[in-house]
Order: structure tokens, then sequence, then C-alpha cells
């Protein structure tokens, strides 16, 4: 079979085929079994399976044998429009079945060494496109082919791949997955008539930056402001919601009460925010992404660990701040909380400084 990797119908050498991704708003470990059933039926692919994105979010993945790249998106739109009757999607993806196999994830790079997470003042979404540079179908230069192809109203970045591929990163300027895919739909079928595309995705902004700083080396020796939020389960965890800091390898140290050091690292994951911008993990507010580490059950924060062993001890009267703070949260109005010192002795007459909190209508 003669094939080839350019053009929109083109089939890559050796018929990969493209495999097939879409993307929900939901951490793959808070799906029951019933969401899990519920989430491949609204996709309406019998072969499709679950697994989870580089930021732990279930994702529905499937194969399609003998195919090109604009066959693929467009299963993917189509797919991707079918889940979003049910689910919040954040993005759909095709990609050569050969590169998934040894990158299941998009190998996102941030484009700069400046580049900061913010969350984005409306939502939107990005276009990432990966080609293949060892047999371009032309005499001209990337920057040249992009130049003809893209509209001017299309910005377009090239980043840095680890895999040695290039990197196209286009804003469409939309609110709208499938509108973002559209609007780069011409520039793509004059792109690939010269390139081979070997991987497209289209991405909220806040998934595609998050994974950015995710990837980002840039180390910190400023311990940021940090919260408690508390599970279900009576574990608390420690919360960063800013993300202009990267904490990539920094950790956290609690004590258990026979003054056992229990470490556990800063990992990327989800919390609440209300107005006021308290966290919890109780549903409270916006959904927002955050650093977060955990402190089992019965133990105290002592100290924060960077990843150059830089140590920042935990002040008691803070971590007894925040822990009043995130105790007040999803807490009815009338709740009052009784403060005391931990060595009072009611066999001593001396004078005992106490104090109440009364959580009051408002937020007060």
């Amino acid at each position: 079979m003669s094939t080839s990797p350019f053009g929109p119908y083109g089939i890559p050498d050796g018929d990969p085929g493209f495999t097939v991704s879409v993307e929900i708003d939901t951490v793959l470990d808070d799906l029951t079994e019933d969401d899990c059933a519920r989430l491949l039926a609204s996709a309406g692919v019998p072969r499709a399976r679950i697994d989870e994105s580089a930021l732990l979010q279930a994702r529905v993945v499937f194969e399609l044998p003998h195919t090109g790249w604009i066959v693929s998106a467009q299963e993917a739109l189509d797919t991707a429009e079918r889940v979003a009757r049910e689910f919040v999607v954040v993005g759909a993806e095709t990609c050569r079945t050969d590169l998934w196999a040894r990158e299941p994830w998009f190998p996102t790079q941030p484009d700069n060494a400046e580049f900061r997470y913010e969350e984005p003042e409306t939502p939107a979404f990005t276009v990432t496109v990966e080609i293949e540079t060892t047999a371009p179908n032309t005499d001209r230069g990337l920057g040249e082919t992009i130049f003809s192809c893209f509209d001017e109203y299309l910005s377009v970045r090239r980043t840095p791949s680890p895999a040695g591929r290039q990197h196209l990163v286009v804003d469409p300027r939309s609110a709208h997955l499938d509108g973002a895919a559209q609007r780069c739909l011409k520039a793509l079928w004059c792109l690939s008539g010269s390139w081979s595309i070997t991987r497209l995705r289209v991405v909220a902004d806040d998934v595609y930056r998050l994974e950015c700083s995710d990837r980002l080396t840039r180390v910190s020796e400023t311990l940021p402001e940090w919260q408690y939020a508390a599970t279900d389960d009576g574990n608390r965890v420690v919360a960063v919601p800013d993300l202009q800091t990267d904490l990539t390898g920094w950790s956290i140290e609690a004590l258990s009460q026979d003054g056992h050091a229990h470490p556990a690292p800063f990992v990327l994951g989800r919390v609440w925010q209300d107005d006021d911008g308290i966290v919890n993990l109780r549903g409270v507010g916006r959904r927002c992404p955050a650093w977060t580490a955990t402190i089992e059950h019965g133990h105290h924060l002592d100290c924060v660990i960077t990843t150059r062993g830089t140590t920042f001890p935990v002040d008691a009267w803070d971590a007894t701040a925040n822990w009043l703070v995130e105790s007040l949260i999803g807490n009815p109005v009338g709740l009052i909380v009784d403060l005391g010192p931990s060595n009072y002795d009611p066999d001593v007459d001396d004078e005992v400084i106490n104090a109440q909190l009364h959580k009051l209508d408002e937020g007060l």
C-alpha cells in the first residue's frame, strides 16, 4: 500500500492509525462506576476506554486505524460534542498511534523561561499542533510556511519539544472547543500539504497553562502563602492556590503525636475557593487549580521543604489561624468555637486567657 504523510487525508508511512481522546473536567478518581459507564455511553464509541490525563482528569480514548489527521480530528470533535451533553469537556485530541504509545500525554513545554500561570479572564481554548520535521514536502522553511498558511488574526508561536519535533501553539480567540478547532482548520489544511501533522489538540486555556506550569524547572526559595483544607476522611491538605510559584519537588513534614515526622510531596490538584479567597474541599465557591500536600489525620504541620532542601518551619500560631479559618468553612451561622491554652490546668488558680469565635451571617 502506497501511503503519504502529507495532505489532510494523507496516511503516514506504515499506516499507524490515530488515537483519539476527549478529556473532561473531573478527576478520574472522583468518578463512580456509574459515572464511568455514563461517560463511555455518552462517547458512543463501543471500543472506547477511560484513562487519566496529565492532570489526572478522566478522558475517553479510542483508536482509529487506517486514518489520517483530518478524519480522526473530526471524530474527536464529534465525540467531544456528544460527551459535552453529560460532562464538562476541557479538551479533544488526535495523535498518531505509534507516538501515543510512547507519549500518552501531549509533551507541552512552556515557550519561555518567564512563563507564569495566570487564570484566564474569560474561558477560551488553545490549539496545539505537533508536526514531523524529518521529511517536509517543501523546500520552504517552517517559518515561511506558517506565514503563508495562517491568517493574521491567528496568533501562532513555536515551542520546544522534548521529542525533537516541532510544536505550534495557536490562539484562535474562541470560547468554544469546536469553534477554536474550526478557526484553525483552513490553516492546518494548508500546513499539512507541506508538513506531516502527527498530533493535534484543542484544550481549555487553564488546563494548558496548568500543564505548562507543571513542566517548569524554576525554583523558588520563598515560602508562598498557604491555607488548610479538610478532606472527607478527616485528613487535611496544605493548599497553595497561587501558581505563580512552581512547587515541583517541594514537600511538607507533619509530626504525629509521638513526634515522628511524616513527609508528603506537593502535587497539582484542584480545590474550591470562595469570594474571599479561602480554599476548601467542600465545594464552596469556584473550583480552581492549586498545589496540595496531604497531612494525615492526627498530625500537625511542622515545616515546608523546598527542592534544594531549604526548610521553612511553620509557626504554631500561623498553623492554628489557618486551621480555624478552614474549620469555619461550610458550617452554619451561629457556630461558636471556644479557644484556650493547651496547657490549661484547672487545679491552678491563675488567670486564663481565652477567646471565642462566632460565625455570623454574610460570611462574618
